[in-house]
């Protein structure tokens, strides 16, 4: 930034935008488009929940799952770019309690020694396991401005005592992790998302590295001297040297009223939810904070502004909804409920009718998986991660197959109007879209006004009923016994 650029940001007296214009999440899509293809849900619900860090309270958590090599640490790594170094910390892993016992700062107010977070940007690349937002969950709750943590150590002579830690201000934080099962109270404390895994993607995805491979220094000097880039990160410091009061949302009846539409059905996470949604507004009036000043310089939020973070809501909001990452929702409705539609579409009515649907195996996903991809599905991460996951949110139920007990089958339950979102983006949810864009996805109900609701084939209709609310009962007096295990049987 020149001297002459800083110099008007600080200056108090002049508000003015530096050198830039009104900015659109589309525009921010096309500027972040440079380094990171597709993904464009992801990318701009990434940089907005950064850009909260430069609230007051208004932070957001945001939890990256996916497979791996999906480009979950490139996502956020990537975006984080356009931040100041100096308010990013990455941490390559980090255990339960490590993040507590850092360095702490001194304060010569009080002498009590505390982390400061105030305002910061937390990215934690490559997490096995949720154990540490568990402990952090006070904190990224925003419970209180400093969060006091007692833990045990060991004094001089061997003995116990208590050792304090706190943690003061409020930041915004990435977690990434191939990990899809976790607590709701984990779940509910952030935005879930998922790197897109679709053929374009992933082929953009494989030019842009040969380039970087290539010629790293070339690469580098291509997008340092990209004017749009350097502008947005230009503009970021901007923002931040603002030192905003709050953001207002002024008519939050009106965002109550949609948000109802497209939950239906009040439910406890709802009350988090609302106020994720809340913060999306908050970060895209952000971005364009000199024409949201107000006489106290806080920034208020416009209609546009409104309909902006509502539309990227809803893109995501179904597996917000069901506490999943999209990766996992993405995945059940891509490749179990076809398999399980094709097993059940060719069956006489009177046999579907007397014992019931029959439930695909994992050896069936494998491969409606391998159809629609071309490459198989990692079988342990199928069993001890996506399978339990949608287990754990009721979008299947896992049964021992009566007729063969050393196997398992799946059975995938949808109802109509129960979960958030709508047709129009239910197809794909978190921006992942379908693995083959030729390929057909199972089809949606127009008429409803709900997000999945699958075309049931008329056979299956006959015996389910126009009004069916779930598709994929077990056959009557279907074995009650569970697995023994997350594992299961061999499938």
């Amino acid at each position: 930034m020149s001297d002459e650029t800083h110099q008007t940001v600080n200056d108090a007296a002049a508000l003015e935008p530096v050198d830039f214009n009104e900015m659109t999440i589309d525009d921010l899509a096309r500027v972040l488009d440079l380094t990171i293809r597709y993904d464009d849900e992801n990318k701009c619900i990434l940089f907005l929940g950064f850009l909260t860090a430069y609230t007051e309270a208004d932070q957001l958590n945001l939890y990256i799952n996916g497979p791996s090599s999906s480009g979950k640490t490139y996502l956020v790594t990537e975006v984080a770019k356009y931040f100041p170094e100096e308010d990013v910390e990455e941490y390559a892993s980090a255990s339960p309690t490590s993040f507590i016992h850092r360095y702490p700062t001194k304060d010569p107010e009080t002498g009590r020694y505390y982390i400061d977070c105030e305002r910061k940007i937390l990215l934690f690349l490559e997490l096995p396991h949720h154990q540490l937002q568990a402990k952090l969950r006070p904190f990224l709750s925003h419970d209180k401005k400093e969060i006091v943590y007692l833990t045990t150590d060991k004094n001089k002579r061997g003995g116990n005592r208590a050792k304090e830690s706190r943690l003061r201000g409020y930041a915004a934080t990435a977690f990434c992790s191939v990990s899809m099962r976790m607590d709701d109270q984990e779940a509910t404390r952030a935005i879930l998302l998922s790197p897109e895994v679709s053929e374009a993607k992933l082929t953009e995805g494989i030019e842009l590295s040969m380039l970087r491979t290539a010629d790293p220094a070339k690469y580098q000097e291509m997008i340092d001297n990209d004017p749009l880039r350097q502008q947005l990160k230009r503009r970021v410091r901007a923002i931040k040297e603002l030192h905003i009061n709050s953001v207002i949302i002024p008519d939050p009846e009106t965002v109550l009223t949609i948000f109802k539409q497209i939950t239906k059905k009040p439910k406890p996470r709802h009350q988090r939810d609302i106020a994720h949604l809340g913060s999306l507004i908050k970060a895209v009036a952000l971005i364009n904070a000199w024409w949201r000043l107000d006489d106290q310089r806080n920034v208020v939020a416009n209609e546009a502004d409104v309909e902006q973070a509502i539309l990227l809501w809803k893109r995501i909001s179904t597996s917000q909804e069901l506490g999943i990452p999209p990766f996992a929702y993405n995945f059940y409705k891509t490749f179990i409920v076809p398999a399980f539609e094709e097993k059940n579409g060719g069956r006489q009515p009177e046999l579907v009718e007397a014992n019931g649907a029959t439930g695909v195996t994992r050896a069936d996903i494998r491969a409606k998986h391998f159809q629609l991809t071309g490459q198989m599905v990692n079988e342990d991460d199928l069993r001890r991660n996506i399978l339990p996951t949608l287990e754990a949110a009721s979008l299947i139920i896992q049964e021992k197959d009566p007729a063969n007990g050393k196997q398992i089958v799946i059975f995938p339950k949808y109802s109509r109007n129960e979960y958030s979102g709508d047709d129009t983006v239910a197809e794909n949810e978190g921006g992942n879209k379908l693995v083959n864009r030729q390929l057909q996805a199972p089809k949606v109900n127009s008429e409803s006004s709900g997000t999945v609701n699958y075309v049931i084939p008329e056979n299956i209709r006959e015996v389910f009923g126009d009004d069916v609310e779930m598709l994929g009962e077990p056959p009557p007096n279907f074995g009650d016994e569970k697995p023994g295990n997350e594992g299961g049987l061999n499938g």
